[in-house]
């Protein structure tokens, strides 16, 4: 099959769509499909596929279209169906209504989403959550005592950063993921001692996530990686988008913690949980939860997709 991705990254988007994709992209060419995945970057008008002129260039003579997006609107959706045999839709909270689609929410809550008002056929669930392509492997797990790793996802649009950086009073092997460069800057100057990361790649990331014991982690796509490397995880919802993912890791008892992003006591109370669990050394017991296993996933969105 000939396949095109379009997809999103930027400021108050994530990486959550861009990381996903790349996996989903990277597994249909290694199993025989050709598929070009087209990225937006917002705020880039070059790389703005939403333009009909663009992405009806895109997808011309192709068997299949895989849109991941929060900026596609039902426009869009109409155009290209009319102009491709399958389309996909990668939904994370029934946005909209897709017109022609098959549509993929590939996120653990997805029995939690009325998609009573979809005319196309939908699936979703554990079984369909994508993984970046490290953690997709059985889990190589080099975990050093007592380090911490702090990281809220693309953008500190919150400003929980400068906040939580604070812990590095009372506990000293803390690593802090920043990809954004002037956030990462900021952080930097303010404290100067702090171990900080800047943009990571997938393997660099794996290695890092990997090696704590201990996570402390906004509630989007990085709580699927903490739950398939089985670490003790504090969660922090940043957004609404959030809620229904941390609701469900909370569900199935994984969450040692979490917080929102404004709780007057996030910072003392994510200080008492890593004291408890430095004392305590817990450990994940995941032996009565559902794995994870991204290789499978793949391929179950694979079949959907050939069967449009």
């Amino acid at each position: 099959m000939k396949i095109v991705i379009l997809t999103e990254f930027g400021k108050g988007i994530g990486l959550g769509h861009i990381t996903r994709m790349g996996a989903l992209s990277d597994y249909l060419n290694e199993t025989g499909d050709k598929c070009e995945l087209i990225a937006y970057e917002k705020g880039s008008e070059s790389s703005n596929w939403l333009r009909s002129e663009v992405y009806m260039h895109h997808i011309l003579n192709v068997d299949a279209v895989i849109i991941d997006s929060y900026l596609c609107d039902y426009q869009i959706y109409s155009e290209i169906s009319k102009e491709v045999p399958i389309l996909m839709a990668i939904d994370d909270f029934n946005r909209i209504q897709y017109p022609k689609s098959v549509i993929i929410n590939p996120n653990v809550y997805y029995s939690s989403i009325d998609y009573s008002n979809q005319t196309a056929k939908h699936f979703g669930g554990i079984d369909y959550v994508i993984l970046r392509r490290p953690f997709s492997d059985d889990p190589t797990i080099s975990q050093i005592d007592q380090q911490i790793l702090i990281t809220l996802g693309g953008s500190d649009y919150r400003k929980l950063l400068p906040i939580l950086a604070r812990l590095s009073g009372s506990f000293s092997n803390i690593h802090f993921i920043v990809p954004d460069l002037d956030e990462f800057n900021a952080l930097l100057s303010d404290f100067p001692k702090l171990k900080i990361f800047g943009k990571l790649s997938e393997w660099e990331f794996y290695r890092e996530l990997s090696e704590a014991e201990i996570v402390i982690s906004a509630c989007g796509q990085t709580l699927h990686e903490c739950y398939r490397l089985e670490k003790n995880t504090i969660g922090i919802c940043i957004d609404h988008d959030q809620i229904l993912n941390r609701n469900y890791y909370e569900s199935v008892g994984f969450l040692f913690n979490s917080y929102d992003w404004n709780e007057k006591s996030l910072l003392e109370g994510i200080e008492k949980d890593i004291t408890s669990l430095i004392r305590e050394k817990k450990s994940i017991d995941n032996k009565t939860r559902t794995k994870l296993n991204p290789k499978r996933n793949l391929e179950n969105i694979k079949a959907k997709l050939v069967a449009g």
